[in-house]
């Protein structure tokens, strides 16, 4: 099993904290079965979660060239009536991107020094919970225990803090964007 840190020298410092955030009955699983919950990410409310930035560009240069209709790919995921419409390799690049969803899980954690009151309202309720952990010491605990990554039929495992992007912004003929192709 491989595990990455992404910049992982910034992680492994002393006084990086990780949060989370959690309502009672998560929190009391979190305490009784000692385990870290991983979302698949085809479960998220965005279904657009971990669709590869490529995919998304590539998407973007075909609707600009009216290679498709109007429709959002969020649509096209969502809705089987609409995505029944598309060409045979649109409907195979979706199903790529679903897959790669399905096969995917994530355990988000909230990077900073204090806590967040944006974080409490989005993953907690006023009866909520949250923890702190030395970012080092979580990581610590991923090295010291590959096997039961394995065992449990992981093939990579990736931290980091995730990097929103301004799809406006993008340059899609920059060939420095770390993206993996769909399609």
């Amino acid at each position: 099993m491989e595990f990455k840190i992404i910049n992982e020298t910034t992680y492994r410092r002393h006084g990086i904290f990780l949060w989370r955030y959690f309502d009672l009955h998560k929190f009391f699983s979190f305490l009784h079965n000692k385990e870290i919950r991983f979302t698949r990410m085809d479960e998220f409310e965005d279904p657009l979660e971990g669709v590869p930035l490529r995919a998304l560009i590539t998407y973007a240069e075909e609707k600009d060239l009216e290679l498709i209709g109007e429709e959002s790919l969020s649509d096209f995921i969502l809705d089987r009536t609409k995505f029944r419409k598309l060409s045979k390799d649109m409907q195979d690049r979706i199903t790529s991107i679903k897959n790669s969803q399905q096969n995917s899980f994530v355990s988000c954690w909230f990077l900073s020094e204090r806590e967040s009151m944006a974080m409490w309202n989005i993953y907690s309720n006023p009866d909520g919970v949250a923890i702190k952990v030395p970012a080092r010491n979580l990581f610590r605990h991923f090295d010291k225990y590959p096997a039961e990554f394995t065992a449990n039929k992981v093939s990579a495992f990736y931290a980091g803090k995730v990097v929103y992007q301004n799809f406006k912004n993008i340059d899609p003929e920059d060939d420095s964007l770390t993206v993996q192709k769909i399609g």
